[in-house]
């Protein structure tokens, strides 16, 4: 695996939507905010080496999964699972062709990137 291959569901979800890890953790923690009245703090390093199992045996805290659950849609098991192939290449694509270094509407809202996903797990 290269560095821009994402290693989990969740990596590859950020690169596709051209978002920095900031603003995968701003929404995060939005999402969280919104759905539980939770405050939390989630830095985009933190969010990066979780998305990247740099630590393999550990797993977030439960607030971080539900707050992961909520921002992107999908279960904490398929999130920090490794990402489906079809979506490697599409993500990898998507790094490549970033040039903005991300993109962001401002608005927090949930991190659902073109609906697409639901249909790869």
């Amino acid at each position: 695996m290269t560095k821009d291959q994402p290693a989990t569901l969740l990596h590859a979800l950020v690169q596709r939507g051209h978002l920095s890890w900031e603003e995968a953790a701003s929404r995060t923690v939005a999402a969280i905010l919104e759905r539980e009245n939770e405050r939390i703090s989630l830095t985009g390093r933190h969010l990066g080496r979780i998305a990247r199992r740099e630590r393999d045996n550990s797993r977030p805290t439960p607030v971080i999964r539900r707050a992961l659950q909520y921002a992107f849609d999908h279960p904490i098991e398929h999130l920090l699972a490794p990402a489906p192939g079809e979506l490697i290449a599409t993500a990898s694509t998507a790094v490549g062709n970033n040039t903005s270094g991300g993109t962001s509407n401002g608005s927090g809202s949930r991190a659902t990137l073109s609906g697409c996903e639901r249909h790869i797990c």
